[in-house]
């Protein structure tokens, strides 16, 4: 018998197979709690996280943690985790975009109302032309703003049921400013 000693060799692992019921980040078939411990705290590190952070952090020999990384599918795992977070982050932003929307509509509606009701209670001939086009355009460009641009429309085509009230002020007050216009002529 020889005086050298043998290093116990290492057994390879069998790589990992995702389960297909569960999610790429929870623990899959054939992976260990320490292993999948060991990549928690990989996934947890963020999207800075490095194999050799986490063999530091886990006082493991780095090889060994990129061996088991291989197996256990880590970076695929986390690179899906990653891509499920910001799903999530879109979503809430697009949420909070809504809400934002909605209370600035309310605002411009509030506005826009005011301005129509003082418009109704003046004589027209007090707003020249260019004082009706600059608030009428600034409370359009805000409109326009808020819901996006608008589709092209028929200017022949009259104004369907779902016309609001502002609507109605803007068209009576062209309507008194046509008229005022034609006595004029």
């Amino acid at each position: 018998m020889s005086s050298r000693t043998k290093k116990p060799q290492r057994r390879t692992l069998a790589p990992t197979v995702l389960h297909p019921e569960r999610d790429p980040w929870e623990q899959q078939p054939g992976e260990t709690e320490p292993q999948y411990a060991w990549f928690r705290h990989f996934l947890d590190s963020g999207r800075g996280r490095t194999m050799a952070g986490t063999a530091d952090d886990l006082k493991k020999n780095p090889s060994y943690i990129r061996a088991v990384a291989a197996a256990r599918l880590w970076l695929q795992r986390a690179a899906a985790h990653d891509r499920h977070r910001d799903g999530i982050r879109e979503l809430v932003w697009r949420e909070k975009c809504v809400e934002a929307a909605d209370a600035d509509a309310k605002i411009l509606n509030a506005a826009a109302g005011k301005i129509a009701q003082r418009l109704m209670s003046m004589d027209p001939r007090q707003l020249s032309d260019g004082d009706f086009i600059r608030l009428f355009d600034a409370v359009m460009r805000h409109r326009r703003q808020l819901l996006g641009p608008a589709v092209a429309v028929d200017a022949n085509v009259s104004i369907t049921s779902d016309e609001t009230k502002l609507d109605r002020d803007i068209l009576s007050l062209l309507d008194q400013m046509d008229a005022v216009e034609g006595g004029h002529r």
